[in-house]
């Protein structure tokens, strides 16, 4: 069998367009390096896992942009909920975010899928080492109390627990 021609007479020849995303993976630091600062300035933008060229829109997301704090950066956490201080404190996308937020990420998600190409994903940061340090000793047990001694007499006041175990009764306490 001959292959369609080349490019195709009709529509019914048009070969099968296979979209196959990027398996490019991106770590942290990688999109660091992609602020738009080195020498091809190119400006990377992570979004919920996936990593974005957003070069074309430089004048928004390059160096003096309105959008300047998310390139090289994994902005999930910045564009959904527009805490900067927030987003400088994660290290990746993987906070819980309310329901509110999770449709802030979709809103950008969606846009960035209409104007800028997806180039691949962003990859997990490892785990954090687990702790080399001593676990935390726990703490004695309080010291208990001297019963104290009354103001007006010498006589030495026992506690409950005490009282109670030598008559063998219940405490009621009366508020």
């Amino acid at each position: 069998m001959a292959a369609p021609p080349f490019p195709p007479t009709s529509a019914g020849d048009a070969p099968e367009v296979v979209l196959i995303p990027p398996s490019r993976q991106y770590t942290l630091e990688e999109l660091k390096q992609n602020d738009g600062t080195g020498p091809d300035g190119t400006i990377l933008v992570g979004l919920n896992g996936k990593v974005y060229d957003v070069t074309a829109g430089k004048n928004f997301y390059g160096s003096g942009g309105p959008y300047a704090v998310f390139a090289g950066r994994d902005a999930t956490i910045g564009l959904a909920t527009f805490n900067m201080a927030k987003m400088k404190k994660e290290t990746s996308g993987e906070s819980v975010l309310s329901e509110k937020h999770q449709r802030n990420v979709r809103h950008w998600e969606k846009l960035f899928g209409e104007k800028y190409k997806l180039v691949g994903t962003l990859k997990k940061p490892p785990p954090p080492p687990p702790s080399t340090s001593e676990p935390k000793k726990a703490k004695p047990p309080a010291k208990t109390e001297e019963p104290k001694q009354s103001r007006t007499s010498s006589k030495v006041f026992e506690p409950a627990e005490e009282i109670m175990r030598k008559k063998k009764s219940k405490l009621c306490i009366l508020l």
